[in-house]
């Protein structure tokens, strides 16, 4: 695969213009008086088509990588910064609202557990914006100016599967979450329009990690500042 994309890559305006100027060339040189010159033409310029769909399409999904690569060192930077304990076992990570879809989905995997097999949790096709406390985030911000912090801390003595239940959760999408988070936090991101079209979701191990950024100012900065960054992400 990497073979043929360095070779799309490399060669694809050389290879285009070649068969953009034979195509013409091979209008006077096929014999018309041919039965299947209409579809010899007909098999180049579905030939062009053909390549000019598979350049933008790696040249794309290129480019989009490359963006998720330096937002996972944005994020990183922004965990750092904000100088959780390591024994909190704290994670950060960005959703994307996806419009067709309705659904927040995953733009990086939890920082720092990029090795973890299950790093994009138990909603690999997306989350729905009705569950969850990022969710929440995405919900509530739309219906304020502002950028609302929401934080929930597990409550001892009453089930994680049925805490979960009443973030929207059935029991099975319940089980499969981590049980050993004790604590979330997340923030929406607005565009210039003031339209959530991303939230900072966190999670951590320990009940307070987040009681100094519920009064924070740093959060909505954060928030702010990343509003470029996601929106060159967005597909």
């Amino acid at each position: 695969m990497k073979i043929l994309k360095d070779f799309f890559v490399k060669w694809r305006k050389f290879g285009l213009n070649i068969l953009l100027a034979v195509c013409p060339i091979l209008t006077i040189v096929i014999d018309k008086n041919d039965a299947n010159w209409i579809w010899y033409l007909g098999s180049l310029v579905a030939l062009i088509i053909i390549c000019f769909i598979c350049i933008q399409w790696l040249e794309n999904k290129e480019t989009h990588a490359k963006k998720v690569t330096d937002f996972i060192m944005y994020i990183r930077g922004v965990y750092d910064t904000l100088n959780f304990k390591k024994d909190s076992l704290t994670r950060i990570m960005i959703y994307l609202f996806d419009k067709q879809s309705k659904i927040l989905r995953q733009v990086t995997p939890y920082y720092p557990e990029q090795d973890d097999d299950n790093y994009y949790g138990s909603f690999v096709n997306g989350l729905p914006i009705t569950k969850g406390v990022a969710g929440q985030a995405y919900r509530e911000g739309n219906k304020n100016d502002d950028l609302p912090i929401i934080r929930y801390i597990i409550k001892k003595g009453i089930p994680f599967v049925n805490q979960m239940m009443n973030f929207g959760f059935t029991e099975a999408e319940a089980k499969k979450l981590r049980s050993d988070r004790k604590s979330y936090l997340s923030i929406p991101v607005k565009d210039n329009r003031r339209n959530v079209f991303g939230v900072i979701f966190m999670d951590s191990a320990e009940e307070n990690t987040f009681e100094q950024l519920k009064r924070d100012a740093i959060l909505p900065k954060i928030a702010s500042f990343m509003v470029p960054y996601l929106k060159g992400c967005q597909r």
